[in-house]
Order: structure tokens, then sequence, then C-alpha cells
């Protein structure tokens, strides 16, 4: 019989070491209540590639009004940049005072290709959240080099069910974006996206996810995963059960723990 821990650490291993054409890129769903720290996850696997791969290229969703997470990397190497004519400014939560980070400012998802640097974490900020899949079509089109786009608060972007607004075009909108997200094993681009419940997440990009990490408080999708509840609810605080699709399953421990910030950046318009 396979140690949990064991083949939990094989899985996760795949994430951020294992750059094989055939293979491909990855597309991850991590899930779990408030504060199971799912944003941790995301950057561990961020320092990993910075540390065995720096020639990938990484991207970050960051959500205004809110503490930027990216600032609690241990080495704090992220660079930010904001699609022009969108007015986005950054203070610190506490104190109130303004913060100017140096910021890029670019036209086009085609321009910001250009100036982003790898092996290093690219905070990108679109004026609409739908450029996120402009992006990674983008990259899906030059396999030649391997990116990775981390989504914090994934909900936000592929959300499960339409605003009600004609105009929306979430049905037409979400389709799309199942099928680029299809694509990205061939791109060589992996999709990291943290999410607090499946049902958040609509089912056309849910169901494109190869890989599964539950943490303390996720309700497992038995569709998806061979992962059963009982085995996620007795996940500790920083514990993850990990699956590839319904495949081998295990068990992973972060060993990294990201400080929260005692006087963080906010950004916001």
């Amino acid at each position: 019989m396979v140690n949990p821990a064991d083949e939990g650490i094989r899985i996760y291993k795949l994430l951020y070491n294992h750059y094989n054409s055939d293979f491909g890129g990855s597309v991850v769903g991590i899930s779990g209540a408030q504060g199971s720290v799912k944003t941790t996850v995301c950057l561990d696997i961020v320092e990993k590639k910075i540390e065995h791969h720096p020639e990938e290229y990484l991207f970050w969703r960051e959500t205004l009004k809110s503490p930027m997470q990216c600032e609690r990397l241990l080495k704090n190497d992220f660079y930010v940049y904001i699609e022009e004519g969108y007015d986005v400014k950054f203070r610190r939560v506490q104190s109130q005072e303004p913060v100017d980070l140096d910021c890029t400012y670019f036209s086009t998802i085609h321009e910001l290709y250009k100036l982003v640097q790898p092996g290093r974490l690219n905070v990108v900020f679109f004026k609409d959240v739908k450029s996120w899949t402009g992006l990674i079509e983008l990259g899906n089109m030059d396999p030649a080099y391997w990116k990775s786009v981390f989504i914090d608060e994934m909900e936000g972007l592929f959300y499960a069910g339409s605003n009600n607004q004609t105009e929306d075009k979430w049905w037409d909108w979400m389709h799309e974006a199942g099928e680029i997200i299809k694509e990205c094993r061939k791109g060589h681009t992996s999709v990291f996206g943290n999410y607090h419940d499946d049902n958040l997440i609509d089912h056309r990009i849910r169901g494109k996810f190869m890989f599964f990490l539950y943490g303390y408080g996720a309700v497992v999708n038995a569709m998806r995963s061979r992962i059963n509840q009982p085995f996620v609810d007795g996940c500790r605080m920083g514990e993850f059960c990990i699956s590839h699709g319904r495949g081998r399953f295990g068990k992973i421990q972060i060993e990294n723990w990201y400080p929260s910030i005692e006087n963080p950046i906010i950004p916001y318009i």
C-alpha cells in the first residue's frame, strides 16, 4: 500500500517540477474554507518554480479592496503591471498612507507579454477580468516557453451563474473560457485557481481541472476525484488532500508558512 504522504509529495512535485512536453501544462483547483491557507499553496508553488525553473513566466491575479497576497512572498520578488486607463491605487491598510509602487503600464496583452520577465512574479491588473482568458489563450499559442497563471479568488472570474444581465453574455463567455482552459496542457500553460467551494466555479471550467487540492473545510466533488469527504475532514490547517484527476491521491503538509503583513498594501480604484 502506498503511503498517502509519499504519494501526496509525488503528485505535488508534478505541479512545480515536471517539465515534459508530453505531460504539458497543468490545470489545478485548490479549495477550502476561509483561512485554510489556499493562497499559501499558490505562494509555495510560485517560490518553488522561481527556484527550480527561473525560465518560466509567472502571472498573478490580485483582487481589489483586499490585502495583496503577493506581498507575503518570502523574497518579496514581484512586479506590478496595470492596464492603461485603469486607475489602480495602493495604500497601507492600517495607516491609510498611500504607497507608490513601481508599476508598469501596458495597452494590450501582446505588449504585456513583451514587458514581463521570467523567474519572478508578474502581478497584473486588468480593467476587465475576462482579459485573463485572453492572457491564457495567447500563452497557449506559443508552447515554446512555459507559463503559469495564478488566479487568487477564482470565483471572482469563473463564477457559476449569470448576474442576470442580458448584456453580460455569461453563457458564451464561460463556454469560450472552458475551451481556452482545455488547451492549456498542449500550450504549456498551467493555471492555478483557489476558491472556497466547487459550486462557486462554473462547471465548464471545473471540468477541465487535472489536479485537485482539498484543504481544511473543503467539500469534495466526488464526481471529479477519488478523494472522499472523511479523508478531507481529517485535514488540519496547512494539510491538503491532493489528487491527479480520478487517479492516485495522497496528502501533503505545506512546510512554508507565509507570514501575514502587519500593515499590508491594498489595491483600490
